[in-house]
């Protein structure tokens, strides 16, 4: 891990310090969960998508997550949609074991989410969210 922190140290420029307040995991990936928070200086609720870099003794392997981790901000920091959750920045993990994505709170879910907790949706909901 140690060349992993070595590898984040020389990409600091790339972070942001989001003040917030890690509240409850809400959802779990491959690579790391995502927390519900609390933005400190708003009080608006927002949420980190952690994003671990995993264990490599090869300076190589470091690299290409460090970039994977960078190219995925990059894309989030681009899209603007109204159906796409919005990019607030990114946060240096504590130890500099990773990162965390800091994105705005949709309270809704996904649609998978949606469909599951009410069935079928009528053709005027689908809109709303598809459009």
């Amino acid at each position: 891990m140690d060349k992993n922190k070595s590898q984040i140290k020389e990409n600091k420029s790339f972070f942001n310090d989001i003040k917030l307040i890690k509240g409850e995991l809400i959802g779990k990936g491959t690579f790391g969960n995502v927390y519900k928070c609390l933005e400190e200086e708003t009080g608006k609720l927002i949420v980190m998508k952690e994003i671990l870099l995993q264990d490599t003794e090869s300076k190589r392997n470091g690299e290409k997550q460090i970039e994977s981790m960078k190219s995925e901000i990059r894309i989030l920091k681009e899209l603007r949609h109204n159906n796409i959750v919005g990019y607030i920045g990114t946060n240096l993990l504590e130890n500099m074991k990773g990162a965390g994505i800091v994105m705005e709170y949709m309270a809704g879910g996904s649609i998978k989410n949606l469909l599951n907790q009410f069935g079928k949706l009528d053709e005027n909901i689908s809109r709303v969210y598809l459009v």
